[in-house]
């Protein structure tokens, strides 16, 4: 009889410690299975986000204060800030990208917020700041790119450079911030050009869109 009973404490050791391991695993499963409905549910709620604002005809934009704010540090990063300057870039951006929407022209080859052109980005390289090496090497310094590339499309930084470069070649003064009509006369006539198709009704009605006048 002795020899049946004292074995009994490490049998019943045994089956604890089963049981016990055999607890966590469950408990493990359980949390596992608790975290993927909610990593299930935050995809499925951005995945159908997306889904509706397609068939409302909407698209995911960028944050208006997010964006002018990079405008405003790159700006005066580069010593070529003015609340003029500053203004007349929130405003292409707005109107050419419709309310910061598009990053590719839709039937054309204009890239970034600025849909600015890649022949133009050249132009400005070659015939702008080729000649003037001071400005070239800030361009450089502050975006990191030498020359025209593959940029306009994604690099936001080289394209606010780009686009301020791009009125710093204007002689004409950039009209009054706060005068939009003027603005859009400015836009027209020396970004979007006579050949463009943009009017300067377009660009003050896409503007106003946006709640900034």
């Amino acid at each position: 009889m002795d020899r049946l009973i004292r074995p009994l404490p490490i049998v019943l050791w045994t089956v604890w410690l089963s049981l016990m391991i055999f607890s966590i695993c469950i408990n493990a499963r359980n949390a596992e299975d608790r975290t993927q409905p909610r990593a299930m549910a935050h995809t499925e709620y951005h995945a159908q986000h997306a889904v509706n604002n397609q068939r409302l005809g909407l698209h995911e934009t960028m944050d208006i204060n997010q964006f002018k704010n990079l405008v405003y540090v790159k700006l005066k990063e580069a010593n070529l800030y003015s609340e003029s300057a500053f203004n007349l870039l929130i405003l292409t951006a707005l109107h050419e990208s419709y309310g910061l929407q598009y990053i590719r022209q839709k039937r054309g080859p204009a890239l970034g917020f600025f849909q600015m052109e890649p022949a133009t980005e050249k132009d400005i390289w070659e015939n702008y700041l080729a000649f003037k090496k001071d400005l070239s090497e800030l361009v450089t310094n502050i975006t990191g790119r030498s020359g025209p590339g593959d940029w306009l499309e994604y690099d936001l930084c080289y394209q606010i450079i780009m686009a301020r470069i791009h009125y710093l070649r204007v002689k004409e003064p950039i009209p009054n911030q706060d005068d939009i009509e003027e603005m859009a006369r400015y836009w027209k006539k020396y970004y979007n050009t006579e050949a463009g198709r943009g009017t300067e009704e377009k660009f003050i009605n896409t503007v106003s869109k946006s709640f900034l006048y």
